[in-house]
């Protein structure tokens, strides 16, 4: 009896409203206040919601001003996703003194995760500063470094690393470093399942096609399922939505749930999964008329794999 109230109360707690996920701007609310030599930052963090410290960074005039700061004391956490680390939790207060600048930008960096299991990526905003009207201490006192390619070194906590230099490499070192991730992934299981397709586009065409022919296939093929891989990936990034945060949902785990389930009892033959008869034969008709060797043919099965 006891497991079934138990249950019922993780449920609840699971369809909860107030468990969804916040948007960053609504877990990690920023405020600040800017006078001519003073900034004020003042995050109010949402319940179950906490900022790293070693995500925080200020940038002014290409300039990491972060170590330099006095941050307040954070509280331990072991973290599944960083490990031993420091977090803020209810609210962060910084209070920075402004170097002697004019017109200058802040690039202000942080990042904060959800305790039901969503980390947010590294939010980045850029704050403009006021012209200093009094004598205040110029950005060199800071004894901040500037940042280039030389000293930046790696985190292996900073998820903006890879991007950054990737930003920073010529056209050719990324086509060599795709190229190289492209072959590595070739390699995983998750590939295997496109092996007998692609045996299947090759062997079963007849007459044989010599090894120039059989090459140019698999190469449509594969770009084919590239580009539809990379439009997807575009589209995701150009829509600005955290995709991360959107399949948390519960909403969404529950139709998954439901299709893992479903299609589990179909593999132990439970049940019997299969479409409408019509929509087979029609399927059937096309794979036969595109198995006779057609580039556009082999170019959409490699879409919809």
């Amino acid at each position: 009896m006891s497991f079934f109230i138990t249950s019922a109360v993780n449920a609840n707690q699971l369809f909860a409203t107030e468990q969804h996920p916040l948007a960053a701007d609504k877990a990690f609310a920023l405020d600040k206040q800017i006078t001519a030599n003073k900034m004020v930052l003042v995050w109010t963090i949402a319940n179950d919601y906490y900022l790293y410290q070693d995500k925080l960074r200020l940038v002014i005039d290409d300039r990491d001003i972060t170590s330099a700061l006095v941050l307040p004391a954070a509280t331990p956490k072991l973290d599944p996703l960083f490990g031993d680390t420091e977090v803020y939790y209810n609210q962060l207060s910084l209070e920075i003194a402004l170097p002697n600048v004019a017109n200058k930008v802040l690039n202000l960096t942080y990042q904060g995760c959800w305790e039901g299991g969503v980390c947010y990526p590294p939010q980045q905003i850029q704050i403009n500063l006021p012209v200093a009207t009094v004598d205040v201490q110029p950005l060199s006192s800071y004894g901040a470094t500037s940042i280039n390619a030389s000293n930046q070194g790696v985190y292996g906590t900073d998820a903006n690393w890879f991007t950054q230099q990737l930003a920073q490499a010529n056209l050719m070192a990324l086509v060599v470093v795709f190229f190289l991730a492209g072959l590595g992934l070739a390699l995983t299981p998750c590939v295997l399942p496109m092996v007998p397709i692609l045996s299947n586009l090759i062997v079963g065409i007849t007459p044989k096609p010599g090894a120039g022919k059989s090459f140019l296939l698999s190469l449509t093929y594969v770009l084919a399922m590239a580009i539809t891989y990379s439009l997807v990936g575009v589209m995701a990034g150009l829509s600005g939505a955290n995709l991360q945060i959107a399949l948390q949902h519960p909403i969404i785990i529950t139709i998954m749930v439901l299709l893992f389930l479903l299609f589990a009892a179909a593999m132990f033959d439970w049940i019997t999964i299969q479409m409408p008869v019509g929509l087979q034969n029609r399927l059937n008709q096309l794979s036969q008329q595109q198995a006779s060797g057609h580039y556009l043919g082999v170019g959409i099965i490699g879409v919809i794999s």
